[in-house]
């Protein structure tokens, strides 16, 4: 933990090439604990999404060919404003701070003015990025010496002639940020003798989903690396090693590598599906289509509450509907007990699993998470005459009341929150969309799906989506989908992440 009660300081942290499972868990602690952060181009800003908003976020990259260039001096003064001010302050740097980073000059600098500092390593690109490509930067068949050296400069600078012939005796060499003097880089290679047949690779934005990797010779690799529209940031692999790729590649082998998905969900509930996309290779867009609000009054379902003794069965459809009745429950000192003589039937394992955290094992799970199996388990437990409470969003679908009013079952509906559209920029995501075209758009809900199409009323005819698939979870989002003119391609047999996904997969 961080003293706040002491003076300002800084730490230099290494935030990995890109993958965000590749920050140390001390880097991730410190970030979460900053009160200002100064991140780089190669820092991934998904660090910084899930922090607090008191943090203060300053953009301070140096992108290659790019006309914004943040100046190194001015980036230190900063540093050291912020410090003397008692703030604790976070240089986030992609790879490792001392690893072509200027890491050195800026403790250096820090250090001079008095400002009390601490290095914190971060995975080095150098290594990371190869690795994710299958190629090993070391291999006892192949070499035991390794070189990095930094792609960025002019190599025309280097005059030394013992500085290329060194190069060119070692085995294996790792040029880091290596796009904009490739050609040259390579030429040098060449005049001092290297074998233009060496095998070679470029990997652009290594470790990221979208990663992709170009193998050729050095005297191949520039005009391969144009031909394929390759763009910073990259690094450069040269030496024997690169030949293992072909049997060491496993990243960019994974079932949705360099697929994009859309997933329209709530703020609260991407997590498990992003990380299992993830898994598989996908990059993920995530859009909150739909916003989780609690009902601007508790009056109906406080009045349920007081006589909750009249009912026999409480449907829950969603596990927010467990969380705000049993918020209500709590505000009127209530706890399990409270529900000791009545059943319950849930529509799935994760509402099912919210209740046993509360104390409370379900009576009835249908075997399909869908509302429909739900009604036809509980119709063959029902006796006639016990009457049943139906706890879901308002906005939610009529299936469980439809069918409970068709067999004349005595019932009462409450809401217990709200699906609430959030306020989305439809051209700052048709600019993404521009960018990066969806491979999959995924619906969890019809609502999702209405709110989609209130923002993009041409549906998948817009120029955007037109080889996008779809996929919905359950039966009431596919009708819904259907309804409003959206091919579907993917509906799971069962309403889980785990069998949405691997569906998608098939």
């Amino acid at each position: 933990m961080i003293d706040k009660k002491k003076s300002g300081k800084v730490y230099l942290v290494g935030a990995g090439p890109g993958d965000v499972g590749l920050i140390t868990v001390k880097g991730l602690q410190v970030l979460r604990e900053a009160d200002v952060i100064f991140y780089d181009y190669l820092a991934n800003p998904s660090f910084l999404s899930g922090l607090s908003s008191k943090i203060k976020l300053v953009y301070v990259g140096k992108k290659g060919a790019s006309h914004f260039q943040a100046h190194q001096t001015d980036i230190e003064t900063m540093m050291i404003a912020q410090a003397k001010k008692g703030k604790t302050v976070v240089r986030l740097k992609g790879g490792d701070p001392f690893v072509f980073g200027r890491g050195g000059e800026e403790l250096q600098t820090l250090m001079e003015a008095g400002i009390p500092c601490e290095v914190i390593p971060g995975v080095s690109s150098g290594m990371a990025v190869p690795a994710y490509a299958g190629i090993p930067v070391t291999h006892r068949d192949y070499t035991s010496e390794l070189v990095f050296v930094t792609g960025h400069e002019d190599p025309s600078g280097l005059h030394r002639e013992e500085f290329w012939k060194g190069l060119v005796s070692m085995r294996s060499l790792v040029f880091l940020m290596g796009y904009h003097y490739l050609k040259e880089n390579m030429e040098q290679l060449l005049k001092y003798g290297m074998d233009p047949q060496t095998p070679a690779a470029m990997i652009q934005w290594g470790t990221y989903p979208q990663q992709k990797t170009v193998v050729a010779t050095v005297g191949t690799m520039a005009a391969e690396a144009q031909n394929q529209n390759i763009k910073p940031p990259t690094i450069v692999v040269v030496g024997a090693v690169v030949s293992l790729r072909e049997k060491l590649n496993w990243f960019e082998k994974r079932p949705l590598h360099n697929q994009t998905v859309l997933v329209t969900r709530t703020h609260q509930g991407n997590e498990k599906i992003k990380t299992l996309l993830e898994v598989y290779g996908a990059h993920v867009l995530e859009m909150p289509l739909i916003q989780i609000a609690p009902m601007s009054s508790w009056a109906s379902l406080d009045a349920v509450l007081k006589k909750i003794n009249r009912y026999r069965w409480i449907v829950f459809s969603s596990h927010w509907g467990v969380h705000y009745f049993w918020q209500r429950m709590e505000k009127m000192g209530k706890d399990a007990r409270f529900l000791e003589k009545i059943k319950i039937a849930c529509v799935g394992e994760k509402t099912a699993a919210s209740l046993r955290q509360k104390g409370i094992h379900a009576n009835l799970i249908p075997k399909n998470y869908n509302a429909e199996s739900l009604v036809k388990a509980l119709k063959k437990k029902l006796k006639k005459k016990e009457r049943v409470l139906i706890v879901r969003a308002k906005e939610g679908h009529t299936v469980v009341e439809e069918n409970l009013e068709k067999i004349k079952q005595p019932f009462d509906l409450v809401f217990a929150y709200q699906n609430k559209k959030p306020k989305l920029d439809p051209e700052k995501w048709q600019n993404i969309f521009t960018r990066t075209p969806c491979h999959w758009v995924v619906f969890l809900s019809a609502s999702a799906v209405k709110n989609f199409i209130s923002c993009w009323p041409k549906g998948m005819e817009d120029p955007s989506f037109q080889k996008t698939r779809i996929a919905c979870m359950g039966p009431m989002t596919q009708k819904e989908a259907r309804l409003q003119g959206l091919p579907v391609h993917c509906v799971p047999p069962k309403a889980t992440i785990e069998s949405l996904v691997e569906t998608m997969l098939l």
